[in-house]
């Protein structure tokens, strides 16, 4: 077949179409290439990780610089590592599964792992995963973009571990919160509350039913609060009788809060606590100090810088201090300075839990008397062990002592003049010496020490020895004896 043969003018025309195909091929082979170098510059500048692999193979296709450095691991490695399950915990793996499957079923999911890095530390990862599918080869690719969250991990953990604090002590102190919308009327408080009025969590409080919670004499008192709180805005802080949905009386501690917009109170925030336990320490404290007062002994407590705390009628006797002149005082102020050491010393090792003896210490009064004491020292504490208070048990001795050193003196009397007597003296009582004068050692040649061993009959032999002891039983039996006989020295 004859084919005409194409004219200058149209092979030039076919050449320039060749000429901007290649041209056009080429432009757009520069910008592709161009969009792929600004795609990787942009991958790898992310701090956020970029992975990019085939779901059923666990080939990696693609990832970012900041896999690399968050993972540890080099490209070769990457390359030749399946994924996910080269990447994470067989616990995580389920969780991963999971999510594969909504991934291929809606084309995107979010979750959290923890990535097992080459060097065996885990990041906490938030994962956007989204589906890829390439329609020509039909294959399909999951692209995912992590974040890491250790720091919103630690943030979260921390805000729970506070809330849970907050719980614990709301339930060890016994106290909750509430909230009052006066708009609505809608009142709502916390669990700590609801506890306190012995309902169930699930129990929707009305503040008409709140106040019939409170004892007869004590609703006048807290309907006026709330009241004046709504009108003027003036809060409230009272302690009253309440009693429970199961007819239990407590007491409770009410306090208020009004907020206020534009000189119109909207709601009022606060605080219930239960304080019975506190009132019935109340109670027994001042039973205690009743009786305190009545006792004879100085009771003195200080905290834990020595500052005096309390003070009865005993201290006042002994000291002779008002307690208004010594509360907040330094305990220091009942010693002398030469004894403040020693003071330190003790309150040093009760600081310490070290159980003290009682001792003996000399004080001074308001007018800067000696003051003979014996002291015996203990610590309070708090519901965590924790010391709060010190307290002396101040018993005044210094009659007693002036007793003894009057009754030493007359031994010492005593024993001068038997010493001082020329003839013999001992006290003897059924089995042995018990006391005898320098003259019975002199006379006998024995020491104190052999003195103390020998019977009376040990100075006698023969028939002496048994006169001397019948004259002694006699001496038991009458009272006294007279007897003559020869006494036989040591030597």
């Amino acid at each position: 077949m004859y084919r005409k043969k194409p004219t200058y003018e149209e092979l030039e025309k076919k050449v320039r179409e060749l000429e901007k195909s290649e041209s056009d091929h080429k432009l757009a082979m520069e910008a592709l290439s161009k969009e792929k170098k600004f795609t990787e510059i942009a991958l790898n500048t992310q701090l956020d990780t970029f992975f990019l692999f085939e779901p059923t193979t666990g080939k990696a296709i693609s990832w970012n610089s900041a896999f690399k450095n968050v993972s540890g691991y080099t490209d070769e490695e990457i390359a030749n590592m399946v994924a996910p399950d080269s990447y994470y915990s067989p616990e995580d793996l389920e969780r991963a599964a999971l999510s594969n499957q909504q991934i291929l079923e809606t084309g995107t999911c979010t979750v959290e792992l923890e990535l097992i890095c080459k060097d065996g530390h885990k990041v906490p990862t938030e994962y956007q995963v989204s589906l890829i599918k390439d329609e020509q080869s039909k294959s399909q690719y999951f692209i995912s973009i992590g974040r890491d969250i250790t720091e919103r991990k630690q943030a979260k953990e921390a805000l729970s571990e506070i809330q849970e604090l907050l719980s614990e002590t709301s339930k060890i102190a016994k106290v909750g919160g509430w909230k009052l919308n006066l708009a609505t009327q809608k009142l709502t408080w916390t669990e700590e509350v609801s506890r306190i009025h012995e309902v169930s969590v699930d129990y929707v409080p009305v503040l008409s039913e709140a106040i019939e919670f409170y004892a007869e004499e004590s609703k006048p008192i807290i309907t006026e609060a709330v009241q004046k709180a709504i009108e003027t805005g003036e809060p409230y802080d009272l302690e009253l009788q309440f009693i429970t949905a199961k007819g239990n009386l407590i007491w409770v501690q009410a306090k208020g809060h009004a907020h206020r917009k534009d000189g119109i109170t909207t709601k009022l925030t606060g605080t219930f606590q239960d304080i019975t336990k506190r009132k019935q320490t109340e109670e027994e404290l001042q039973k205690s100090a009743i009786i305190i007062d009545s006792t004879l002994v100085a009771v003195v407590n200080t905290d834990t810088e020595g500052s005096i705390t309390f003070w009865n009628k005993g201290a006042e006797r002994i000291y002779g201090y008002r307690k208004e002149e010594v509360l907040g005082k330094p305990v220091s102020i009942l010693y002398k300075k030469k004894d403040l050491p020693i003071l330190e010393s003790m309150i040093a090792d009760l600081m310490q839990g070290i159980d003290l003896p009682e001792i003996e210490v000399t004080c001074i009064d308001k007018n800067r008397n000696d003051v003979h004491i014996l002291l015996s020292l203990m610590t309070l504490k708090d519901t965590y062990g924790n010391i709060t208070e010190l307290v002396g048990i101040n018993t005044d001795i210094t009659e007693r002592k002036r007793a003894v050193d009057a009754l030493l003196k007359e031994k010492q009397v005593a024993e001068e003049y038997i010493n001082s007597l020329p003839g013999l003296f001992y006290v003897y009582d059924e089995a042995r010496l018990v006391k005898w004068n320098k003259a019975w050692e002199r006379t006998t040649g024995y020491t104190d020490e052999d003195l103390a061993t020998k019977e009376a009959t040990d100075f006698f032999e023969g028939e002496d020895k048994t006169l001397i002891w019948e004259r002694l039983q006699k001496v038991f039996r009458d009272g006294e004896a007279v007897a003559e006989a020869v006494l036989v020295t040591k030597d």
